[in-house]
């Protein structure tokens, strides 16, 4: 049995479904970590990224653990703006246009997902993080995203050579 207190964004039959050790028969601490992982990914989902998970109680009844969570929700927060670290050659509108968040979007973990996974397929970077920056007395962050540009203005393929003739006898490559 899980109790729930502190929540209101969401009812409490919605956040238990993302609790399968509640349909376990024993208690798996790590079944119950990644329960607990996917409640906050819930909220970081729909707007609630300083959402606070804290486990208060814990007892046995009727020989089953039963525990207490206090959810501490935070506040909706919102992206103020965007910013780009770490371009050097690439122009900053061009990684703006793949974005999929954008200044004024209720703080969507997905949505930040999505577009690290865009920048990533650009080709463009060695690597590409993000992290973002709580702007004082608001309900507001900045986006940071921070990439390492790769090396650009390389060819690269396969070159093969097949050293059967063709029908006027000369040899082929192939790539």
């Amino acid at each position: 049995k899980i109790e729930l207190s502190g929540n209101t964004v969401f009812p409490e039959k919605r956040l238990l479904e993302e609790f399968r050790i509640l349909n376990s028969s024993l208690f798996d601490e790590s079944i119950f970590q990644e329960d607990m992982e996917h409640l906050l990914r819930l909220y970081s989902d729909n707007g609630y990224p300083l959402v606070q998970l804290s486990p208060s109680e814990f007892w046995i009844e009727n020989s089953h653990l039963s525990t207490k969570i206090d959810i501490d929700e935070g506040p909706l927060v919102k992206v103020h703006a965007v910013r780009i670290n770490g371009l050097k050659k690439t122009k900053e509108d061009i990684l703006l246009r793949e974005l999929t968040v954008s200044p004024g979007d209720v703080f969507d973990q997905r949505e930040i997902d999505e577009s690290l996974r865009r920048l990533s397929n650009m080709g463009y970077f060695q690597s590409v993080a993000v992290s973002f920056e709580p702007i004082d007395d608001t309900n507001n962050v900045i986006l940071i995203f921070s990439v390492v540009e790769g090396r650009t203005g390389q060819f690269s393929g396969v070159l093969g050579y097949n050293p059967s003739e063709d029908e006027i006898g000369e040899q082929k490559f192939t790539g």
